[in-house]
């Protein structure tokens, strides 16, 4: 059933000193001081306050200052991936007829405040609970601080996998995001509780979601859970979560390419079509150059993409030939060919020295050389009114790594 969170004269000395904008950012030695003058006896683990404080607000930016620890803040969601997250399973369902949602191993609660928030205007209760009193604690905390009238969020220390206050008919929604550190340290078994665990227990709801490490593998989450969708979420360059939807409709595989203040780009998603053979085309001046971003090519979908926008293989690694200058596939960079040569300094000197406009150094698979990153700094500084943008590509081929001189399109 899970039991009340306890009264504690510590925490309700942290409630009071963690709107010191003085502490805020602090190291453990400071609250520590701080709590030996008022005579409270502050848990190590909670050293850390005035630093996490500092770390999750810079994902929320609230007019009142969040609690968390900095191991919280570091797994903390920003609430713009969080929002985008449930907002592509919410607009799919039947979303009014959801009673309960279930929060277990709650964290600091930015992804529970993010759903009360979506829900508020509706009579749905919240069942929000952690293993770890304290963290219970806080997360009860971050809610009074940003809701001044939650009465139908419920708060309790419980196992993750407690459904006690529920009935079989009121399984509507569940969301975990299951621990990926401890004390500090990664886990080497990956995830607390098992990810097969917690699979299992989110199939006892009608809906669930579950956020996983960015760096997971989407061909096996497929393989191992058939039943769900899995979605990428991009925003700007940075691959910032996977997460599994049940009980919604959309195909296996979701992309999410947010900007960098988390407003949508683009959308894509579909079944994932194994490589298939396609015979190299060469690049050559005036060309058009496609490049996919990090999450499409993280997800399976690639030959799936290159055939829906009919481009073509090129001897380079994920780079493609568009048909025209008016190519733009969603979730890629386009560019026009300007001039291709060995990775070697001198050409590169050679081709940059009448350019006056900023360069951009990205590479797919080659590392650069470290006398070819100091030569082009000068260039990373240059304001767009100077000249127009290039971008110098490193390129990976079986043959010779290239580098693609390109100008955005």
């Amino acid at each position: 059933m899970g039991t009340p969170l306890p009264p504690s004269k510590t925490l309700d000395w942290i409630s009071k000193v963690s709107l010191d904008p003085t502490l805020i950012g602090q190291d453990a030695l400071v609250w520590r001081k701080r709590a030996e003058k008022d005579n409270i006896e502050l848990d190590p683990s909670l050293g850390g306050l005035g630093r996490g404080i500092q770390k999750i607000n810079l994902k929320v930016q609230l007019p009142i200052p969040l609690l968390a620890t900095s191991e919280m803040a570091e797994m903390a969601t920003q609430s713009k991936v969080a929002y985008q997250r449930f907002h592509h399973l919410f607009e799919t369902i039947d979303s009014d007829s959801l009673k309960n949602i279930t929060l277990p191993a709650c964290g600091a609660g930015l992804d529970a405040l993010e759903l009360y928030q979506y829900f508020e205007s509706k009579k749905i209760s919240f069942h929000i609970s952690d293993l770890d009193p304290t963290t219970a604690w806080i997360c009860e905390e971050n809610f009074k601080r940003t809701f001044s009238n939650s009465t139908s969020t419920q708060f309790k220390v419980a196992d993750a996998f407690d459904t006690s206050h529920l009935k079989n008919h009121d399984r509507g929604y569940a969301f975990l995001d299951p621990a990926r550190r401890k004390d500090g340290e990664r886990l080497t078994d990956r995830y607390l509780p098992d990810l097969n665990k917690c699979i299992e227990f989110l199939e006892t709801f009608k809906h669930a979601q579950i956020k996983l490490s960015p760096g997971e593998d989407i061909e096996q989450l497929i393989q191992s859970y058939p039943k769900w969708t899995w979605t990428i979420i991009q925003m700007a360059s940075e691959i910032k979560e996977i997460s599994g939807t049940y009980g919604g409709e959309a195909p296996p595989i979701q992309l999410l390419h947010l900007n960098h203040t988390g407003e949508l780009l683009e959308k894509y998603s579909g079944s994932p079509i194994g490589p298939k053979f396609s015979p190299e085309c060469p690049l050559e001046v005036g060309d058009t150059v496609i490049t996919p971003e990090p999450s499409l090519k993280q997800s399976k979908l690639l030959t799936k993409w290159r055939e829906e926008f009919e481009l073509e293989t090129t001897a380079f690694d994920h780079t493609f030939k568009g048909k025209n200058e008016l190519s733009s596939p969603p979730l890629s960079k386009s560019y026009q060919l300007i001039q291709s040569f060995p990775i070697k300094l001198n050409p590169i000197k050679k081709a940059l020295r009448q350019h006056k406009g900023p360069v951009e150094l990205r590479s797919m698979g080659v590392k650069p050389d470290l006398k070819l990153q100091q030569f082009l700094k000068p260039y990373f500084k240059r304001k767009q009114e100077d000249g127009p943008k290039f971008t110098l590509l490193l390129v990976k081929s079986e043959e010779q790594n290239r580098a693609l001189l390109l100008k955005d399109i």
